[in-house]
């Protein structure tokens, strides 16, 4: 019997290995694939640049403070006290030693009691014309330094004569003006008898 012969179409070197991949196409499939690949490195490359690197901060050296010189304070001293000479007691010519006495015992007294008041207002008048009798009879002994004594002296007159005169106002006087003729006759006497303390202190003679 004459063998039988199977003829087999032969098959290509692709269809031999399927996962062979000609020259060719891998030649064109690299070609490709190197511009993307350049370009993804140089994307990284300039994201990586595009970083802000933290600058370090120079340390600043603290100074230190310059040393500010302590305040001097002055306190001024006081000068001591100079001592002084005790002033020259003037004489005092006293003519009355109960005058202010006079006064206060009536300075009180109501309408009902305006004779009393009228008595010891006549009373209060001879006082003051007993000063100035004493105060003329020191001033006919002096020779010298008169200018302030007969200055101050003519003030004691004027206010003498003015105590005088209101002697016949208080006689006049109603219940509804009472207090204000007393405070008046106060205001008199009071006049006379600073008046009469100038006189004794306006000369050092004796």
């Amino acid at each position: 019997m004459r063998p039988i012969c199977y003829c087999y179409p032969r098959r290509s070197r692709l269809q031999s290995n399927p996962t062979r991949i000609p020259m060719k196409s891998r030649l064109i499939t690299s070609l490709f694939l190197a511009p993307v690949a350049m370009t993804g490195l140089l994307m990284c490359a300039c994201a990586k640049d595009a970083v802000v690197q933290p600058q370090p901060v120079a340390a600043v050296q603290a100074q230190p403070a310059a040393a500010v010189p302590p305040a001097v304070i002055t306190v001024p001293v006081a000068p001591a006290p100079t001592p002084m000479a005790a002033p020259a007691t003037a004489s005092v010519l006293i003519v009355n030693p109960d005058a202010s006495n006079t006064w206060s015992g009536m300075k009180d007294l109501t309408f009902d009691q305006r004779a009393a008041f009228l008595a010891g207002l006549n009373a209060l008048e001879g006082t003051v014309d007993a000063e100035v009798s004493g105060l003329n009879a020191k001033r006919t002994a002096m020779t010298t330094d008169t200018k302030d004594w007969d200055f101050a002296m003519k003030g004691l007159v004027d206010d003498q004569a003015y105590l005088k005169g209101l002697n016949a106002e208080v006689s006049k006087a109603e219940a509804e003006n009472w207090l204000q003729e007393r405070d008046k006759v106060e205001a008199a006497w009071q006049n006379t008898q600073d008046a009469y303390a100038k006189v004794i202190h306006s000369t050092t003679a004796p």
